[in-house]
């Protein structure tokens, strides 16, 4: 009974995120959602398809619906059908100029993202900050993991492979490979 429950919740999946797999799949040059999306299953530990994967993201989590909205914005018919049938998470804001493919959300509640440009494989948890000062917006590199309530303010930029610990405030450019930690964000620890 449980197999037959899980393949119709699967088909109702599929039904229902249809003109979105629509969209997606005449939209070859959309690495970026790929990769995301391949990310999420990875972490999240989903296997099967693709199809099965997206479907499952977009009916579960409304922070990769937020995701998904940003990857599609300049598209006003396929954001607006997006919104409609998954409406994203109210208090994420994602408002980075550039977002390389691999972003995950991890409780993305009250989280404001809006640096100038931010590498691959970036890792946000909730309440966090990144945003502007009077002087600009941040750049964020690649493999970065800001864990939650961590502020990044102004134009500023943070390294490869670097963690922002709980709380901390990033206000000074950050090197590579290092975890920073406290208030003001100092290195805590080198990697690598």
């Amino acid at each position: 009974m449980k197999t037959l429950f899980k393949k119709v919740a699967v088909f109702f999946r599929v039904l229902r995120a249809l003109p979105l797999l629509f969209f997606i799949s005449s939209d070859k040059k959309n690495k970026k959602l790929q990769m995301d999306i391949e990310r999420w299953c990875s972490i999240m530990k989903l296997s099967g398809s693709y199809i099965y994967c997206f479907t499952y993201l977009l009916s579960k989590y409304k922070e990769f619906r937020s995701l998904y909205i940003y990857r599609v914005n300049s598209n006003i018919f396929h954001r607006t059908i997006a919104k409609i049938f998954y409406p994203p998470m109210e208090t994420l804001y994602l408002e980075a100029g550039e977002i390389g493919g691999g972003l995950y959300i991890h409780h993305g509640f009250a989280t404001i993202v809006a640096a100038d440009r931010i590498g691959e494989n970036f890792w946000v948890n909730q309440q966090v900050t990144i945003g502007h000062k009077s002087d600009g917006c941040p750049t964020i590199g690649d493999n970065v993991m800001v864990t939650s309530g961590a502020k990044i303010l102004g134009k500023i930029t943070v390294g490869n492979n670097v963690v922002v610990g709980a709380n901390a405030v990033v206000v000074k450019d950050v090197q590579d490979n290092c975890v920073m930690g406290g208030i003001p964000a100092k290195v805590i620890k080198n990697v690598m």
